[in-house]
């Protein structure tokens, strides 16, 4: 398979230095599309594994995939989806040798999106023709943009927002013990 990525980004970012304090803010923007010609099977495929029911057949049994591979094989696929995120931070010298510094980020990853709606999903709470045969069996592919469904395979997380802390000592000459936390969400 082979993957052709273009990204536009856009970003400001802003530092402005008053007294004893260093502020940073800033936003970036990133529109990213593909073409992907992947190696996958192009109808996907559902891996089972031990970690939902303690057996490999019990899980296959059940209908608790541990992996869906996207179907993204031939034709060519053309995803997109579109990144923002902003933030403020203040770092404010306290004395000269003690600094805290406080700031809260911003981000979002929209859902993907496919030029030609040729992507899917696996619900496990879908209605299936198995149930007919199986009763309370759920779980089937649900392929995004065809009737209702909408043209994402998954709702926007819109409330991340992860604040910083932290704190710098200078306790002698020429020895810093710093400590940080941070809440991270991954894109």
């Amino acid at each position: 398979g082979y993957d052709n990525m273009d990204t536009v980004q856009f970003g400001n970012h802003l530092s402005i230095f008053k007294g004893k304090h260093n502020i940073k803010l800033g936003a970036e923007l990133y529109y990213i599309t593909m073409e992907r010609g992947a190696a996958n099977a192009e109808e996907g495929a559902l891996g089972f594994g031990g970690n939902e029911s303690g057996y490999a057949f019990a899980s296959f049994l059940l209908g608790l995939p541990s992996s869906s591979p996207p179907p993204e094989g031939l034709p060519l696929t053309f995803p997109r989806n579109t990144r923002l995120g902003g933030y403020f931070q203040d770092d404010w010298r306290l004395t000269p040798t003690l600094s805290l510094s406080l700031g809260l980020r911003w981000d979002i990853d929209t859902p993907r999106t496919e030029r030609y709606n040729r992507t899917n999903i696996f619900d496990p709470l879908a209605a299936t023709p198995v149930s007919e045969i199986i009763p309370g069996v759920t779980g089937g592919l649900i392929f995004v943009g065809v009737g209702d469904q909408p043209r994402t395979q998954f709702k926007a997380d819109r409330n991340n927002w992860a604040p910083r802390f932290g704190l710098s000592w200078q306790f002698m000459p020429q020895t810093e013990s710093r400590l940080g936390i941070a809440a991270v969400y991954a894109c």
